[in-house]
């Protein structure tokens, strides 16, 4: 999660962990998410020295991904996370990666008011600009939209998933930078 208060800001993480810990009651974000994504973009300020001092384990990470020259995309999945989560946060990935994966979302969203989607993101205190990105992983907002009771969701997201049949193999193409590292 991204939210408006830290987004496109220097912060360290005791900060975070401080504003995590007053608004949920404790420090639980790793308990509390099945999975992680974060854009090789996110990493920019990190690289040009903004965030400093760094942690040990910052300056680990870091290493891991300092020869990637091409845009890329780093995904966690925590051992005991459902089995969709990889899925979802691949979808993530594919949005941000593969313009054409990213055309296609918004091409089969128009038309369908994700206006209960988009408030229920903010009020979860996500960042304006990461609320666009999570729409790659709408069929799966929609249908819990679904089960919640909001009317046409579950139709919006059978839509949106048959528009959205590609299999991943086809879009992440060999020019594309795959690193697996168990951390």
């Amino acid at each position: 999660m991204s939210p408006p208060r830290f987004s496109g800001r220097i912060f360290s993480l005791e900060q975070y962990m401080d504003w995590y810990a007053a608004r949920y009651g404790d420090f639980t974000y790793y308990q509390d998410w099945e999975g992680f994504n974060v854009p090789s973009t996110a990493l920019r300020p990190f690289y040009e020295g903004k965030f400093d001092p760094l942690s040990e384990k910052e300056k680990r990470l870091l290493r891991l991904f300092e020869n990637l020259r091409k845009r890329f995309y780093i995904i966690g999945i925590h051992e005991g996370g459902a089995k969709n989560s990889l899925t979802h946060e691949l979808a993530h990935a594919l949005f941000f990666m593969d313009a054409s994966y990213r055309r296609a979302v918004h091409a089969a969203m128009r038309g369908f008011d994700t206006s209960a989607l988009t408030k229920q993101l903010a009020e979860a205190g996500y960042a304006k600009h990461v609320i666009s990105g999570r729409s790659a992983c709408l069929p799966g907002g929609a249908l819990r939209q679904a089960r919640r009771g909001v009317a046409g969701a579950r139709a919006a997201a059978e839509e949106i998933a048959r528009a959205l049949q590609r299999p991943c193999a086809g879009a992440i193409g060999a020019q594309d930078q795959v690193k697996f590292v168990a951390i």
